[in-house]
């Protein structure tokens, strides 16, 4: 599909599964946003890991692209509405469970998100995720460059939500979005350092260099 740097992005296959949730576990752990819906206590790996699990090995909407060099390396899950936030009942009771008294916090984040997604055709881009041990070998441009081909190739929009550090000495993937022609839309209140942020895309903008 897309290969560069010895990088190759294809579909996701069944066997993948179980990787893929660990990669967007130990990915996405310490992010913020994220914090908000598991927590930071002992048991926030579990139940991130449990989330993930739910997203990948369920019933699937959207689509989960990887990056694999020597094994999967990173993901990028996508989707078009309706589907951006689509859970069945099975998976709505699972997840209530395993969040608990978290769910408040978490559908009150979700809502606050939910005002400013777009109402018109786009490709939401949900989530993109490296291992921590592969960070910083171009996995996340060639996941980048796979997902802005697939938008081009339809003509749609991209959109994702990220957020801005306070501390600018902290490492930003809003500059990664931002290479492949990502541009802030819209900035909205987020926790103590940091800013949540939409971006959205045009087909055919700028696409970044592997």
């Amino acid at each position: 599909m897309v290969q560069a740097n010895g990088i190759l992005v294809r579909d996701m296959l069944p066997g993948d599964e179980e990787t893929v949730v660990e990669v967007l576990t130990d990915a996405f752990l310490g992010f913020p946003p994220v914090q908000i819906v598991v927590g930071t206590d002992s048991g926030a790996k579990d139940r991130l890991r449990r989330l993930n699990r739910l997203t990948v090995a369920g019933p699937r909407s959207s689509r989960f692209l990887v990056a694999e060099r020597d094994g999967v390396l990173g993901v990028l899950q996508c989707s078009d509405p309706p589907d951006c936030f689509k859970m069945d009942g099975r998976q709505m009771m699972s997840m209530l469970r395993i969040l608990g008294p978290r769910v408040v916090a978490a559908i009150r984040m979700f809502r606050e998100v939910g005002k400013v997604h777009p109402k018109t055709p786009h490709r939401h881009l949900s989530q993109v995720a490296v291992h921590p041990a592969a960070q910083g070998q171009g996995v996340g441009s060639v996941l980048m460059a796979a997902y802005c081909e697939s938008c081009d190739e339809d003509g749609l929009p991209g959109y994702l939500e990220t957020v801005a550090w306070a501390d600018p000495a902290k490492p930003s993937q809003q500059k990664l979005y931002e290479r492949y022609g990502f541009v802030v839309t819209h900035e909205s209140p987020g926790g103590e350092g940091w800013t949540g942020l939409s971006m959205t895309r045009e087909p055919g903008a700028l696409s970044g260099a592997l």
